[in-house]
């Protein structure tokens, strides 16, 4: 049975679930759950696919940043993403990204999939917090060099915020009778990056520490 399982069913309850279920259909949702995560783990927090380099990180002080906790007030998960180019030939490069086409998700531990939120969206009437996330977020434009590139955020809403409780990097995740803690630093976060006449990048990137 999964560690992350705080609360698991009993082994004969559970052979009992999947047993009735053999014959077709999908599982139960708590025989689902009571299954280890298919999440692969060990995407490293560094990674370059071409002449773009990538990191990823959890902001434990965000609540510093943003004068709020966005994750406890808002539902939702600030990342700090820094990109950059590198390479010979990466001074004569021109990298374009556009934060609403490059399919950003952050996957949490369990497999739980969130989509990336703009700020409007996320400040509602809150015109200071919008002059904050839009301060650091991630904006359309071409990319500096590595040693050039900064830390911007990239921000993922809770699907059902009232279903997480959150302890620092950790949230409890509650579905049914059952209960998961994730940690954010265990989660993956996916992009691509669209170029012209050539192939899209595509980043698998593991959830560092700032």
């Amino acid at each position: 049975m999964n560690h992350f399982l705080r609360r698991t069913l009993p082994l004969a309850s559970l052979a009992l679930l999947l047993g009735a279920c053999a014959s077709g259909g999908e599982l139960p949702l708590e025989a689902r759950l009571a299954r280890p995560p298919k999440l692969a783990t060990g995407f490293a927090v560094n990674t370059h696919n071409g002449l773009v380099t990538a990191q990823a990180r959890f902001a434990d002080d965000h609540v510093r940043v943003f004068d709020v906790d966005l994750i406890e007030r808002h539902g939702v998960i600030p990342i700090a993403l820094r990109l950059g180019l590198k390479g010979e030939t990466a001074q004569n490069e021109i990298v374009y990204v556009d934060p609403g086409k490059m399919d950003l998700r952050l996957y949490l531990e369990d497999g739980t999939a969130l989509a990336a939120a703009d700020p409007a969206t996320i400040a509602g009437d809150d015109e200071e917090l919008l002059a904050a996330l839009e301060k650091f977020a991630l904006k359309a434009g071409n990319l500096k060099l590595e040693d050039q590139a900064k830390d911007v955020f990239v921000y993922f809403r809770l699907p059902k915020p009232a279903d997480f409780a959150v302890d620092g990097p950790r949230l409890d995740h509650r579905v049914g009778r059952l209960t998961r803690a994730l940690a954010l630093d265990r989660s993956l976060l996916t992009f691509r990056i669209d170029r012209p006449s050539t192939a899209p990048l595509v980043f698998f990137l593991g959830i560092g520490r700032v």
